[in-house]
């Protein structure tokens, strides 16, 4: 227990530093230097467009808009041990724009060989009916109240989604995700590999629900949806107040909880 307990305050100690390793001797230095850029860009999107996404480390946070607008606030972040380090990190780093008449993309291009950091903050706001890609490495997204089709992939990081009305296809590999429904309206996908999956559900929904749980555990509380089957792969279907539109969880390796609100 000692020896856990020392290696957490040594990696608690090395949060925000440099950390290099020359003849099987590491040294540390702080990144206290810190270099930042914003921007805001608007973008002309017709009400079914596609908006996409693709983020290197830093949130996202997707909401909904405007009619016939894209509003994208970026901010990065550079950090390392000296303020020219900082302006060095930060000016080799650039974030991609296309914009078409019916698709904008943005994508962090992170710079490469850097003693640092470089994080990227997105905060996105969209039209009500558009449809939503984000991907995200070792990063987060937050997605609210939006109408439109989502598709967005995590890897080590989570996916918090809250009153998703449109279609919702999402997986995280090695993080965790959170829904919460306002309603069933469309069909929901959502699948996590190495990590917990959390859905909460209108009680007075109509869904058709499917649920499947490889290696961990499965549970279902405040809904009529019976007991689930199986011992190392958990499952259940269950016709909820009649059945409705699809909702289908998988996690392999983890925790899935289904809860009725």
């Amino acid at each position: 227990m000692a020896r856990v307990a020392s290696a957490a305050a040594v990696l608690l100690a090395m949060a925000g530093c440099d950390v290099s390793i020359h003849e099987g001797k590491a040294s540390v230095g702080v990144m206290s230097a810190e270099a930042t850029d914003e921007w805001t860009h608007h973008y002309p999107l017709p009400a079914d467009g596609l908006v996409e996404i693709v983020n290197f480390d830093g949130p996202v946070d997707i909401m909904n808009g405007g009619p016939g607008t894209v509003d994208v606030h970026a901010i990065a972040t550079a950090k390392t041990m000296t303020d020219a380090g900082a302006k060095d990190i930060l000016s080799k780093g650039q974030i991609q724009e296309i914009a078409e008449p019916a698709r904008v993309h943005i994508e962090t291009m992170p710079p490469r060989g850097i003693r640092g950091s470089y994080v990227v903050r997105y905060e996105v706001r969209v039209p009500p009916e558009s449809r939503t890609d984000v991907s995200t490495t070792s990063g987060s997204l937050k997605a609210t109240g939006l109408a439109g089709k989502l598709k967005a992939t995590a890897i080590s990081g989570r996916i918090d989604l809250e009153n998703i009305w449109g279609t919702i296809d999402c997986i995280v590999a090695n993080g965790s995700m959170t829904v919460r429904l306002d309603r069933v309206a469309s069909q929901v996908r959502l699948e996590v590999t190495n990590g917990g999956l959390t859905i909460a559900i209108p009680s007075a929904a109509k869904a058709n629900l499917t649920a499947r749980v490889v290696n961990g555990t499965l549970t279902v509380t405040g809904l009529t949806a019976g007991e689930p089957s199986g011992r190392r792969i958990k499952s259940l279907e269950a016709l909820l107040n009649g059945g409705g539109p699809e909702i289908s969880a998988n996690v392999n390796n983890g925790r899935l909880s289904i809860q009725g609100q």
